[in-house]
């Protein structure tokens, strides 16, 4: 009997000083850790505008120490006109720009693009005459300036359509720089039209 009872007392000792902790049977129990939401960045979560028009902006770019035209503005009036005759945009003028103030000015839009054209003259003879070997342009996006398309356009190299048959034109003398820039102009904006 002295056996069974120092047994008892010995082990019920062990049973409580085992973890050196009491179980608290008042305390409800603790609630999982909720993991904080992740931050959001304010500029990301607001919707972007939807795209309502197009800026058109030119440069020339020529090798002569002095040269003065209003070309750029021919160009961009010509691509405006053609550009409003299946209007999906309004179109807006932007007048004559840099490459550089051309993206400066599509990171400022929120809901327009800028087409940018670059008219690439030469003069042909001492007698200053002009001619256009092609015409670049770029479309850059609002806010970021990313370039949606691009592409280059060869006013003197227009492929005629007999049918529904491209036909490279006869090699002939090319015409004056007005009509080859009118015609680069209007092909720059039937390219970027389908695009927009």
């Amino acid at each position: 009997m002295i056996l069974y009872v120092a047994a008892t007392i010995c082990l019920s000792h062990a049973a409580l000083g085992q973890s050196g902790r009491r179980p608290n049977r008042g305390a409800p129990p603790s609630a999982p850790p909720v993991p904080a939401a992740p931050a959001t960045d304010a500029r990301a979560a607001k919707p972007a505008a939807p795209i309502s028009s197009v800026i058109v902006a030119a440069e020339i770019a020529i090798d002569a120490d002095r040269f003065s035209s209003n070309y750029d503005d021919e160009a961009v009036a010509i691509c405006m006109e053609r550009l409003k005759q299946r209007r999906v945009l309004e179109v807006v003028k932007g007048g004559k720009m840099t490459r550089k103030a051309a993206e400066d000015r599509a990171k400022l839009e929120t809901g327009a693009y800028v087409l940018w054209l670059q008219v690439k003259m030469q003069m042909k003879n001492v007698w200053g005459e002009l001619t256009i070997p092609y015409i670049d342009y770029f479309v850059f996006m609002p806010r970021t300036a990313k370039v949606l398309t691009e592409g280059r356009v060869d006013p003197n190299k227009r492929a005629v359509m007999i049918g529904s048959v491209p036909v490279p034109p006869a090699p002939r003398r090319p015409p004056p720089a007005i009509i080859q820039l009118k015609d680069g102009a209007r092909e720059v904006a039937d390219r970027v039209r389908g695009k927009l």
